[in-house]
């Protein structure tokens, strides 16, 4: 995978796909600033079955909602939800950098 064009805490990209049933790879800086990239595979629509290892996704790449929470278990334990492009933290792991990434339309 290329590397991200932003090192922003919380930063996002997606990788594509030509087939809309396969799943999409979403590559991020972990939202607490700790440095950590993260790669996460997700399957659209948010509602599919997904096992632990895939999250749901609204397919929308600029403001993302992923289903469920990320749990990062290594590192600063980050835990928390991307909804509508945004971060928030569940308020158990590191907490959100305050220069996070924040996605607009």
């Amino acid at each position: 995978m290329e590397p991200l064009q932003s090192r922003q805490p919380g930063y996002f990209e997606f990788q594509p796909t030509l087939d809309p049933s396969k799943p999409v790879y979403m590559q991020y800086n972990c939202p607490c600033g700790c440095g950590s990239p993260g790669i996460l595979r997700v399957l659209r629509p948010i509602d599919a079955p997904h096992d632990s290892n895939t999250w749901g996704w609204d397919g929308d790449e600029k403001s993302p909602t992923l289903s469920p929470s990320i749990r990062r278990l290594i590192h600063c334990k980050f835990h928390g939800h991307l909804q509508n492009g945004q971060w928030s933290t569940c308020g158990d792991g590191a907490p959100l950098s305050s220069n996070v990434y924040r996605s607009t339309k």
